[in-house]
């Protein structure tokens, strides 16, 4: 922030007012642009994260479907064979 005397404060020069603001919102406008970089980055990690946990979901529904499958080939084998199913 630019220093502004005091005589400034109490009766202002249009110019220090216009330079004062400038610099105040251009501080606020650096900021913001940090802020949404930020939430870029965050937004970015959550996208690759919810892809991470769909593969890992395919895989594990796969896994359980193959696991079904050797349960229901045991029990034909068993009831093939005339044992417990």
């Amino acid at each position: 922030m630019v220093p502004v005397p005091l005589a400034d404060l109490l009766h202002p020069v249009p110019d220090a007012v216009v330079v004062n603001a400038a610099v105040t919102r251009g501080a606020e406008l650096a900021e913001e642009r940090l802020h949404a970089g930020e939430l870029v980055v965050n937004v970015v990690e959550v996208a690759l994260d919810a892809a991470d946990e769909g593969v890992l979901l395919c895989e594990e529904a796969a896994e359980l479907a193959q696991q079904g499958l050797h349960c229901r080939l045991r029990g034909a084998h068993h009831q093939f064979l005339g044992g417990p199913t």
